[in-house]
């Protein structure tokens, strides 16, 4: 993480920006449920921490008044040694965004990379939400992705449960389409998808 200059710790056991690895650190090692994200810019960091306000009044967002379509390519990753999972997504419209995470809530760290790609997910979909879009088409090699979300499988665990709840809830405010693409076979999207994912992991294990 030494190329942040900012984290944004939305729980911990303090929330808010700070301007060192060190510090969030302290608010984030063994706290249940810790989310963060490292930043290079302040505005970045303080975008993340409003973007839960934003979300949290997007039932307002009428559906199907912008007419535009959001393509997100997303994929996760696990380390066993930091005891955490992350995700990389490539939004492509106008222009290519990238957005990256990580987590580690102990209710689906048993779900490894498959709980990165779900959050990937979700974050793409809340992304495109907040953004005035009112279609995304999400592009996935793990076939859960889109199994779990339509019904073709049935959710069992607390973190399938929490995504099929999510995608029920909100794809009332955007229409939603999954296409599964096979990983690691050469698409250039879902391969950086892949890496951003990884980025994201070893980000998250650089000491000060």
């Amino acid at each position: 993480m030494a190329s942040n200059k900012y984290y944004a710790v939305k729980q911990g056991r303090k929330t808010g920006i700070f301007k060192s690895w060190a510090e969030c650190r302290e608010q984030v090692d063994n706290y249940k449920n810790a989310n963060f994200k490292g930043f290079s810019t302040l505005r970045e960091a303080q975008n993340y921490l409003e973007l839960e306000d934003k979300f949290n009044v997007l039932p307002e967002i009428k559906k199907g008044e912008t007419g535009k379509t959001l393509v997100a390519y997303v994929d996760g990753s696990f380390s066993e040694k930091q005891n955490m999972y992350s995700y990389g997504c490539v939004l492509l419209s106008n222009e290519t965004k990238i957005i990256s995470g990580v987590g580690n809530k102990p209710n689906v760290l048993s779900m490894r990379n498959v709980a990165g790609e779900l959050l990937g997910a979700m974050e793409a979909i809340k992304w495109a939400i907040v953004n005035q879009y009112d279609s995304i088409v999400i592009y996935h090699d793990y076939q859960g992705v889109a199994k779990w979300a339509t019904g073709e499988w049935q959710a069992k665990k607390e973190g399938t449960k929490k995504y099929v709840e999510f995608i029920n809830k909100y794809k009332k405010l955007i229409k939603i389409q999954f296409y599964k693409v096979e990983g690691h076979t050469g698409d250039t999207y879902n391969e950086q998808a892949d890496k951003i994912a990884k980025k994201a992991l070893a980000k998250a294990s650089v000491k000060v």
